[in-house]
């Protein structure tokens, strides 16, 4: 399932964020244009494109990637507009 712009607009602040095999990701932490930061417990903080969400509620995200392959994902900031 693609996620849709109505997807993208339900991540809020605080949501947890799930890997695609169901492991706990962290919490959203922030927003930037098409980037979320991940607030990650014990380890450091890093953004993820909204391409990686598979579906997101208000308190929800599901990503595409299985936990695993995340921190290849990862950037430590959002690119530059």
């Amino acid at each position: 399932m693609e996620s849709t712009d109505s997807d993208q607009r339900l991540i809020a602040v605080g949501a947890s964020v799930y890997a695609a095999d169901g492991e706990p990701v962290g919490q959203v932490k922030a927003l930037e244009g098409t980037y979320f930061e991940v607030d990650v417990e014990g380890a450091p903080d890093y953004w993820l494109s909204m391409t990686a969400v598979v579906t997101a509620e208000p308190n929800t995200v599901r990503l595409r990637y299985p936990s695993e392959v995340i921190s290849r994902m990862a950037v430590p900031a959002p690119p530059e507009h």
